[in-house]
């Protein structure tokens, strides 16, 4: 497994997979970026260089996550909650109702037991909470997971990582020197990495079904021997450099739980997800975010699709053990959606 470091020279632009409208007059990058974008980048380096077809030879993806000073930050679980409209509050978590002792209803006394079962609630509810989006240290997500209390020092806001950089454009009519029709301005919102933060990710290759490299050793020299470390990304093809690491292994960083059939666990998506998985688990609630999604497939070609954000959480209770450790624990996606549908879980 190889692990890319990311740094961009400039600011970036992540589409969202729409066409560009100059009639709405602005376009806003999505952050992070998409799995195969990054994928797609890894890929045309070797194709550019090699003149081969690479499209492929990426086996499996694991990211994108962030990085600063040497601690890997993953998207924050969305069922960690902040106080509502104060900057630096305090935080908490959510619980399902049956799982406490609830003092004003008792779901085995009330006709709504099962609707009740599904219902999330602040574990502190003597001030108002709120959903947030941001970014977890690696302990901190190790705390999740063994359902230890995460601490505001532990949690990384949007705006810790990145700034949108607003800039001015103008649709021009060049072969004439003048713009092309009335209100020809546009904005687009640009990403600014703050000072040093990375864009990292995890690699595998399958070099057996290509004849571009022979061993995983080769396609590592290949990058981090190049003479010009750099990759196109991004919807302008701005240009980063890159960093390769051998050994670094993320499946090593979490320790899988072992569950039963009947028990409750929570999944936390760490990408993307373009479909949610139901033969190994019975979904009973979550927290979840839709993403609309860039898609270009050879079965359905290229538009927008519905996905779940990365941070999401399903709550759910397990019906096949195998393959619910076999289909989702840290396997992504390997299809088209290259790097999407990467996932966690642990028990309730």
């Amino acid at each position: 497994m190889v692990k890319f470091s990311i740094t961009p020279f400039d600011v970036l632009f992540f589409g969202r997979g729409k066409p560009f409208n100059l009639s709405v007059q602005e376009a806003s990058s999505i952050f992070p970026p998409l799995p195969t974008t990054l994928a797609g980048a890894i890929s045309a380096k070797i194709e550019q260089e090699k003149g081969k077809d690479a499209s492929k030879i990426i086996k499996t993806f694991y990211g994108p996550f962030l990085e600063i000073e040497e601690k890997i930050l993953f998207p924050k679980p969305l069922d960690i909650l902040s106080e509502k409209k104060k900057e630096g509050g305090e935080i908490t978590g959510v619980e399902l109702l049956e799982e406490r002792n609830f003092k004003l209803i008792k779901p085995f006394y009330s006709d709504l037991k099962e609707e009740l079962k599904s219902l999330l609630w602040e574990r502190k509810r003597n001030k108002e909470f709120e959903v947030f989006e941001g970014f977890i240290s690696l302990e901190g997500l190790r705390k999740w997971l063994n359902n230890q209390e995460v601490n505001r020092e532990d949690l990384f806001s949007l705006k810790d990582v990145f700034d949108f950089e607003h800039r001015i454009g103008i649709h021009m009519d060049y072969s004439k020197n003048v713009t092309r029709e009335e209100d020809a301005l546009y904005r687009i919102d640009f990403v600014r990495l703050k000072k040093g933060v990375k864009i990292v990710f995890f690699v595998e290759y399958d070099v057996d079904n290509y004849n571009i490299f022979r061993t995983e050793d080769e396609v590592y020299d290949f990058f981090e021997n190049n003479n010009v470390k750099v990759l196109k990304l991004g919807g302008e093809m701005r240009n980063v450099t890159y960093k390769c690491e051998k050994g670094d292994d993320i499946i090593k960083y979490f320790i899988k739980p072992m569950v039963e059939n009947g028990e409750k666990i929570k999944i936390l998506y760490l990408t993307q997800g373009v479909s949610e998985e139901e033969e190994s688990y019975e979904r009973i609630s979550g927290v979840v975010k839709v993403a609309n999604l860039g898609r270009r497939t050879k079965q359905y070609g290229k538009g927008l699709m519905k996905g779940i954000k990365e941070g999401s959480i399903i709550y759910a209770k397990v019906k096949d053990k195998d393959k619910l450790e076999k289909d989702i624990w840290l396997k992504p996606d390997n299809g088209e959606f290259i790097g999407f549908n990467l996932r966690i879980y642990a028990k309730i």
